[in-house]
């Protein structure tokens, strides 16, 4: 790709995997019996400090040091099924490159070639469990409660909808998998050292301040930087219902032009 004169991350998270990391419901018990939970790990069980939405909750220390320790090991289960899958079809691609293949018979060759062909589809239950949807003290902030995508998460968590639901192998790992994948700010962010704004929206719903926004801006190595917050922001500076107008893209547009204009002048 061409390199960027500047970026400006508008309302940006830090990474699919970063987000996988988040949501991930360390309380799945067994990926092929989602409905499994250890109740000590569930975010969404009254007795870990979960209160019917949509009261605000309140996780103590304790429980959100014991989930998030718990979560980054499902996400390694997740990655080592998908390499295995990858495994088993690079490993059909050399028995049929080697000398022997010729020599199997017909139903073995034939079993061979559908491996090396197979691509196979993993289903990754239970990913809306971000503790940061139920308990606006952790990371606070003017958001509303719940997701972009539900004001019930703890229900969505077990529905269809959701983030890397189904995915590939190769997908997940490329993309999904914190511990894998290059989509994180962490890891790419250092590259950065154009001019950058990066713009928090104080009403985002997946996208938090301190998690995200304050991330990206102390990851990245621009000199030329500024974050900005906008009180008012939905993720996509869209209008309240109802509203007349859109004063606050309005608002962003004001201050980000003059941003551009003095520093790529036509």
């Amino acid at each position: 790709m061409i390199a960027g004169d500047g970026i400006v991350f508008m309302a940006a998270h830090a990474g699919q995997g970063w987000i996988m990391n988040e949501v991930i419901d360390p309380s799945v018990i067994d990926e092929g019996d989602p409905l499994r939970t250890d109740s000590a790990l569930d975010m969404y069980d009254p007795a870990n400090g979960f209160l019917e939405p949509p009261a605000w909750s309140r996780y103590q220390p304790e429980f959100v040091a014991r989930f998030r320790a718990a979560q980054l090991p499902r996400v390694r289960r997740i990655d080592d099924t998908a390499r295995a899958l990858i495994a088993d079809a690079v490993k059909a691609g050399k028995r049929r490159e080697s000398d022997e293949f010729s020599s199997l018979r017909p139903d073995a060759q034939r079993d061979i070639r559908r491996r090396e062909a197979f691509e196979p589809m993993m289903l990754v239950y239970r990913a809306m469990a971000n503790w940061h949807y139920a308990d606006n003290s952790l990371d606070p902030s003017q958001r509303g409660y719940g997701s972009l995508l539900s004001p019930r998460p703890d229900l969505m968590n077990f529905q269809r909808l959701g983030f890397a639901r189904v995915v590939t192998p190769q997908g997940w790992l490329s993309t999904w998998s914190g511990l894998s994948s290059n989509a994180d700010i962490a890891k790419t962010g250092p590259g950065v050292t154009e001019p950058a704004v990066v713009i928090n929206a104080c009403r985002d719903l997946d996208v938090y301040p301190n998690t995200h926004s304050r991330l990206v801006f102390d990851t990245i190595r621009s000199v030329d930087k500024q974050y900005w917050n906008f009180e008012d922001a939905l993720h996509y500076f869209e209008a309240d219902e109802g509203e007349e107008g859109n004063p606050t893209l309005d608002a962003l547009m004001a201050k980000l032009v003059p941003w551009l204009e003095e520093r790529f002048p036509l």
